[in-house]
């Protein structure tokens, strides 16, 4: 890739080798990089890709379809309030 290059991967997390990005990002080897997917999501926050000021990070937001909007913000406020109670977040499929 030429130095001036940008990597946008909103794909699939396995498809890019994050390490090799990490050096390619850190020495400059190319300009940039930007990605929704990574190896391990959600992105651990001690990730060494969170340290690069030439990456731009998103969460993966696939399920934000149409058709599973309410039911994952649904999960998500569910979730919450047992969290705010001091108990664990279930298993997704117990979730109602």
């Amino acid at each position: 890739m030429k130095k001036t290059a940008v990597l946008i991967n909103v794909a699939r997390g396995g498809v890019v080798d994050e390490s090799a990005l990490v050096i390619a990002l850190r020495d400059r080897a190319i300009a940039g990089a930007a990605m929704d997917v990574y190896a391990i999501e959600p992105l651990p926050a001690d990730s060494e890709l969170l340290t690069l000021d030439n990456l731009v990070v998103t969460p993966h937001l696939a399920a934000m379809a149409a058709d599973n909007f309410a039911p994952t913000v649904s999960r998500m406020f569910a979730n919450i309030a047992h969290v705010s109670r001091g108990e664990p977040v279930p298993a997704k499929d117990l979730v109602v």
